[in-house]
């Protein structure tokens, strides 16, 4: 009987839309194919893609007012004043959500204007505190992001520090190439800075022939971001920013710019910012400005028309007021709305921004069919699509089928794509043997990672296993492209000549979260909300593990994988140990269980006595040993390492092997010269483990980025690609 496939939607499936092909605005090479559920039965695709958001406003729209950049015939980058009182005055800076740190820790403004030769940009910061290390955006400066286009490929990012401090007297920049246009050592620019008193003084001259595409005249657009950094120390916390458009991550995210206007003469001063939020009470306009505006009475109205008055009011270091619209932004005529004050445009909010104003109209239909049968009898899925949050114009597109035939392969492609993909399922018994390719910390550098990508799939596994540091993104917006690269590395290799898309299999790492780890957020609770708040990506990205971030996938009766979470949305102790032990106690009859996590209990590198790996060994590896783990895999530490079996926290003949240490693609560490008692066998490399099952057998094969046989075990030899 031929079992019938069926889809379990994984939230509210949209109505009638235009169907896409991928190819056609969606991104196939952001594909990842893994597992929720049983993986002999079910499959989940997904994918990220571009969804430009649809605004409904009705009606005759006021134009939508840009700020303009003026034209100034003659800039000189010398620190001084030749053109300051003319620019543009960039006067609100805040940080993420238009929050505002103390004045006397740092505040600043900045200037702009712009002539035939290219875009001038000045920044006045306060800022008592001098610190520059090594890493240039990670000390005090500033970044400017520059574009042909809100949105677009052609752009670039440079990064400059002041030159404030003894080991390092004189200013630096670097430039990063963001998709398109010039490479970095094709960018140029001129750079003054002025060290004052209580902070510094910086400027940058950006000639246009870093934007090539672009048409620089008067009445020409360009995207712009700002950043001031605010670094005291070298401590991971403490790190401040002010940006010029209050949403942080203009590294991955072209969009998360702001639209300037090369015109004759300055707008107005930027003095604040507002935004339209849809509330269960009405729709609302967010007024933010300066803190000069505390107390001042602004005016909201839409072209001619005043809406009403509402008083600026103090909210920490800021002005702020929330002013409700008379009837909703959706469907109404109010298109730009303009805050004023006595002197004149504060600023203006779209309401076509508004959240209630935009809708998703697009999904996409998947055809999925057996590989040998018929695709014009394919069963068609629609996937379920979910905007990113923090990634403006992105969304996840997601298919989880069940009723599958294990040991079965499958082709899917979306509706009207020119290109098929396939995948198949797992046996429900080892009739075959399973090979698993092992590893964690895969991706700091993009070719590094896909020349392992590329000898691990010589061996043909039948999925990968990764313990977490995947793309180094650290779970904010300004690390996005990082994901980008990642996502195209994988699409770049991990797909064979027939198609076939290797799932994988991940558990979370330091740099999937918001300062590696949970104890490092006030008021941390383990619960969905905070794990979201504090790794959104890794939670949107990834079907396995859901929340709460751990959990545990079994292959019919002969393999169980538990993906554990070390101390990064969910602590170590409690909830995560009690369910471990149940998992484990249901367990004991399965020939394979692989524990899988990121920070190791028996570092190569690492202090033994760090916090995290302390914690582990108290709480997880007696669970280990009391019911029958034999392997488990680390990471974290950017080598490969073996340990000798350990039991009762010495080397014992019955006792666990802990391997791994995750170096699939990242720069490698230095191996102390300590000889720690419990590892049998280190190298400074990076590797995957090539994992074989068959019956109760198991062999570890660890092959380095060359192809090279570096260490196995049992040592047999016997490893060949297949």
């Amino acid at each position: 009987m031929r079992k019938m496939i069926s889809f379990m939607a994984m939230g509210v499936l949209l109505g009638a839309g235009t169907m896409a092909a991928w190819g056609d605005g969606i991104r196939a090479d952001r594909m990842v194919l893994t597992w929720k559920e049983d993986p002999t039965t079910t499959m989940t695709i997904q994918w990220i893609e571009e969804a430009p958001l649809k605004p409904i406003v009705a009606g005759r729209r006021m134009e939508q007012p840009l700020d303009a950049v003026p034209y100034i015939a003659s800039i000189t980058i010398d620190g001084a004043d030749d053109w300051w009182d003319q620019g543009l005055a960039l006067e609100f800076l805040a940080s993420d959500e238009h929050v505002l740190p103390a004045p006397d820790v740092v505040s600043g403004s900045a200037r702009l204007a712009w002539n035939e030769e290219g875009l001038a940009v000045a920044a006045l910061v306060h800022d008592p505190v001098a610190y520059e290390g090594d890493t240039l955006w990670l000390s005090d400066g500033i970044e400017i992001y520059v574009s042909d286009g809100v949105g677009s490929a052609h752009r670039y990012q440079v990064v400059i520090t002041p030159g404030r401090t003894d080991e390092y007297p004189e200013p630096r920049y670097r430039f990063y190439q963001k998709r398109g246009g010039p490479s970095p050592d094709d960018l140029e620019v001129e750079v003054a800075s002025q060290v004052l008193e209580d902070g510094y003084r910086l400027e940058a001259f950006l000639p246009w022939s870093n934007l090539p595409e672009l048409d620089a005249q008067e009445g020409a657009e360009i995207g712009f971001q700002f950043y001031i950094n605010d670094k005291d120390s070298p401590a991971r916390r403490d790190h401040r920013w002010l940006i010029f458009f209050p949403r942080m991550g203009a590294s991955g995210d072209a969009s998360a710019k702001h639209t300037l206007r090369l015109a004759a003469e300055a707008s107005a001063a930027v003095r604040g910012r507002a935004e339209v939020h849809a509330t269960d009470n009405g729709d609302r306009v967010h007024i933010y400005a300066i803190p000069e505006l505390i107390g001042a009475t602004v005016t909201v109205q839409a072209g001619q028309h005043v809406l009403g008055e509402i008083s600026l009011e103090r909210d920490g270091h800021r002005a702020a007021a929330q002013f409700p619209l008379p009837a909703p932004a959706v469907g109404t005529r109010w298109g730009v709305l303009e805050v004023r004050d006595d002197d004149g445009t504060i600023t203006w909010a779209d309401t076509a921004t508004a959240e209630s104003s935009f809708v998703m109209d697009e999904f996409t239909t998947v055809e999925i069919w057996p590989a040998d049968g018929d695709p014009t009898d394919a069963v068609r899925l629609d996937a379920v699509p979910r905007l990113i949050d923090q990634w403006t114009g992105m969304r996840r597109q997601r298919v989880h089928i069940t009723g599958l035939t294990p040991a079965t392969a499958y082709r899917f492609r979306a509706v009207g794509a020119e290109r098929d993909f396939g995948f198949r399922t797992m046996p429900s018994s080892l009739e075959r043997p399973l090979r698993i390719a092992v590893g964690g910390d895969t991706r700091t550098r993009q070719d590094w990672m896909e020349r392992m990508n590329h000898v691990v799939m010589r061996y043909r596994p039948d999925f990968a296993l990764w313990g977490g540091d995947l793309a180094y993104a650290n779970g904010v917006p300004e690390g996005l492209w990082r994901w980008e690269e990642w996502f195209d590395a994988m699409y770049n290799t991990l797909i064979d000549d027939d198609g076939f898309v290797l799932p994988i299999v991940v558990a979370i790492g330091n740099h999937e979260v918001q300062e590696g780890y949970y104890y490092n957020h006030r008021g941390f609770e383990p619960t969905d909300e905070w794990r979201q708040r504090i790794a959104p990506y890794f939670y949107q990205f990834f079907a396995f593990p859901d929340q709460p971030g751990y959990g545990v996938l079994d292959f019919g009766d002969y393999l169980s994988v538990i993906l554990l979470d070390s101390a990064h949305t969910n602590p170590v102790e409690g909830e995560q140990t009690e369910w471990l032990e149940q998992v484990l106690k249901e367990r004991r009859d399965v020939p394979h269980v692989f524990p899988i996590y990121h920070v190791g209990a028996y570092p190569a590198v690492r202090p033994y006595d760090g916090r995290i790996a302390v914690s582990i060994r108290e709480h997880w590896i007696p669970l280990f040993e009391k019911y029958g783990i034999e392997v488990a895999f680390e990471n974290h530490d950017h080598v490969y390492k073996r340990t000798h079996p350990i039991r009762g926290g010495e080397v014992h003949p019955d006792g666990i092997i802990y391997m791994g240490d995750g170096a699939w693609g990242v720069s490698t560490r230095t191996i102390p010269d300590d000889e720690r008692w419990y590892i049998d066998y280190s190298l400074e490399i990076r590797h995957a483990v090539i994992l074989t099952l068959q019956g109760h057998y198991r062999h570890f094969a660890v092959i380095s980025e060359h192809g090279e046989l570096v260490d196995e075990y049992p040592a047999t030899g016997l490893i060949v690609p297949r």
